[in-house]
């Protein structure tokens, strides 16, 4: 597979070393990277750690505000902003504990550029070394695209323009508003070949322009299982019952009461996200505990032993499909309005994809209407993710070889 040896990729997507501490930005970059490299694509990934700028951050968040349309949705992400502030307050020694964690994981596993860039500006003023380093920049997966980004200009790779770019698997995430289409309509065309994530970051981009780019599958869907099982290990912990795995990114104070209540009648323990305090484990006594000091090793691990998985965030469940644990997903938001990062459609698309719809419900309390049995069909499952599986690798294989 390795046909590539003297190409040289800068792959850019939502991680730097000491940026976004999330475990679905961290494995789908190491899956990247992984399936690049067996290509024989020399692979670093663009360390790109975002300024922030004090008042000028401030004002946009403020014009941000204005422009929602409601009292409650701008009192909504007031409170939002708030509980973020008083969550890292609380819970600074489990964040500093994670940073460590995650930092190790990055410089065991992944290969960032030797430089660290915080603005684009700088990495404009270094772009003569980066052009002389790399054949190929490419940008890709997760939602690299969305137009809530702060940093969309520089994720449309506009910052290059004499070198091939290439899109694998980015996703918009919410509709691309009107005063960002322009830039979109300008930025795209330049890429050498486009692929998305979903059938709605597709449709999202042929609503504006010409373009009609590719669905491809997410990075940890073509990484073989093996890779997976060997990036594994074992947390400290000493588990010794059967448990119930959650990926409570979202929405965790529904899920986890309604978790708790699914594990009783299965005779299962509760292993979370959300890290607890000391009222959660008298409220939730099934709960053995919370894995958000962990490092994506231990989370790799801790869903391939589960034995059902509840998920709110699309990589949670993603890791379920490829380690074949039935599962359900929650929806991340269950309003029809601008989200965020938090959009339904990620989830929604590939269950559809995979002829999983009925996994998904929209609100956590819906859990307890459903069955936890083993009756998925995963031969189905997997046949249809294979026939993907080699389209995907054919358009990251004839995109990267094109000239």
């Amino acid at each position: 597979m390795a046909e590539n040896a003297n190409l040289r990729a800068c792959l850019m997507t939502l991680v730097g070393r000491q940026w976004n501490y999330n475990y679905g930005a961290f494995l789908q970059a190491y899956a990247m990277q992984v399936i690049l490299e067996k290509m024989g694509v020399n692979t670093q990934i663009l360390d790109y750690v975002r300024e922030t700028k004090g008042l000028s951050d401030t004002k946009k968040r403020f014009e941000k505000l204005l422009k929602l349309k409601s009292i409650s949705e701008i009192s909504e992400k007031i409170t939002d902003s708030l509980y973020l502030r008083f969550f890292n307050l609380i819970h600074r020694k489990s964040n500093q504990l994670r940073g460590e964690n995650f930092r190790t994981f990055a410089r065991e596993n992944l290969n960032f550029t030797d430089k660290t860039y915080s603005s684009t500006n700088a990495i404009e003023n270094d772009l003569d070394y980066l052009k002389n380093i790399f054949d190929i920049f490419i940008i890709g997966s997760d939602q690299v695209w969305n137009p809530n980004n702060p940093d969309i200009n520089l994720y449309l790779l506009n910052f290059i323009e004499s070198k091939k770019k290439i899109s694998y698997a980015s996703s918009i995430g919410d509709p691309i508003p009107e005063n960002l289409y322009d830039l979109y309509r300008s930025s795209l065309p330049r890429f050498k070949a486009i692929s998305v994530r979903e059938k709605t970051s597709k449709e999202n981009i042929e609503k504006i322009t010409e373009l009609k780019p590719e669905v491809v599958l997410d990075p940890l869907l073509l990484i073989d299982k093996t890779d997976l099982k060997k990036l594994g290990r074992a947390p400290s912990e000493n588990i010794t019952r059967q448990y119930l795995f959650i990926y409570d990114l979202y929405r965790a104070r529904e899920i986890i009461g309604v978790a708790q209540k699914i594990a009783k009648e299965n005779g299962w323990k509760i292993i979370n996200h959300f890290p607890l305090n000391i009222l959660d484990k008298l409220r939730f006594p099934l709960i053995e505990f919370s894995y958000y000091t962990k490092s994506p090793r231990e989370f790799v691990w801790l869903v391939e032993n589960s034995d059902y998985v509840i998920s709110s965030s699309f990589h949670g469940m993603v890791l379920a499909v490829q380690f074949e644990k039935p599962f359900y997903a929650v929806l991340p938001t269950t309003e029809n309005k601008n989200t965020g990062y938090r959009s339904n459609s990620r989830i929604l698309d590939f269950l559809e994809l995979i002829g999983l719809k009925d996994r998904a419900v929209a609100e956590p309390n819906d859990l307890l209407q459903k069955e936890f049995g083993e009756n998925i069909d995963w031969t189905g499952v997997h046949k249809k993710i294979e026939n993907e599986k080699n389209k995907s690798f054919e358009f990251l294989k004839s995109a990267i070889e094109c000239d």
